[in-house]
Parts: C-alpha cells; sequence; structure tokens
C-alpha cells in the first residue's frame, strides 16, 4: 500500500498527514510522490 493509497483510505489530505509525521508539507508530498517505491507495504 502506498501513502496515498493510506492516506486516502483514512480521508486525510496531505497537510493533515504532514502535520501528524511533524514533516514539512513539502516533504510529504515528496514521499509521497517518490517514484521508487522500494519501502511500500504489499
Amino acid at each position: 500500500m502506498t501513502l496515498k493509497e493510506l492516506r486516502k483510505v483514512h480521508n486525510m489530505m496531505q497537510i493533515e498527514c504532514a502535520k501528524y509525521l511533524r514533516v514539512p508539507l513539502h516533504t510529504y508530498q515528496n514521499y509521497e510522490g517518490d517514484d521508487v517505491k522500494t519501502d511500500t507495504i504489499k
């Protein structure tokens, strides 16, 4: 499961996830948009 999928399951916006993880929004967006998905849960 990707970060985006997990976020959508919990009906959260990117800014909410960023605040929860205590990272800047731009950093979270980079995590979510990362094309290299080596650490996703299957």
